[in-house]
């Protein structure tokens, strides 16, 4: 049986700028890599240019209405590009992952990091930075450190 791969992002996951989406977008290389390979899972890109925690929490019902075997979540940066806090990314993020659990309980989830541009003042760089580790280690789920 067929199992999905659920890529859900923003515009890294989603493509943007790039001439052949579905072929050079990142999920698009992975579903390249399991086709070689010979495995039976579909990657799906869930990606949307500009989007946000909020936004991804918004749509992620949509989603999920098909079977889930594996999540990989890649949002977080529009958030902090736009000021949003920190705590309210991590806590948009974990809703996510919660909704995704609720629904498809041993799914297995991929966690995307993000760092910030060094010419983000303050504190909000290494508040930023410990959302993605601790969100892993809190959940016990795969971590890409930075995306």
């Amino acid at each position: 049986m067929m199992k999905n791969i659920l890529f859900f992002g923003d515009s890294l996951t989603a493509g943007y700028g790039l001439t052949d989406v579905t072929n050079q977008a990142f999920p698009g290389l992975i579903q390249q890599k399991i086709n070689a390979a010979g495995l039976n899972y579909k990657v799906i890109n869930a990606g949307v240019s500009g989007d946000t925690t909020r936004g991804g929490l918004a749509r992620l019902d949509y989603w999920l209405s098909q079977p889930v075997d594996i999540f990989i979540l890649e949002l977080g940066i529009n958030d902090a590009i736009r000021g949003v806090t920190p705590a309210t990314i991590k806590q948009n993020l974990q809703l996510i992952i919660n909704k995704v659990r609720a629904k498809y309980p041993e799914v297995k989830i991929a966690l995307m990091g993000m760092q910030l541009p060094e010419f983000i003042p303050g504190r909000q760089i290494a508040e930023f930075s410990h959302i993605f580790s601790a969100l892993a280690a809190d959940n016990s789920i795969a971590l890409v450190p930075f995306f």
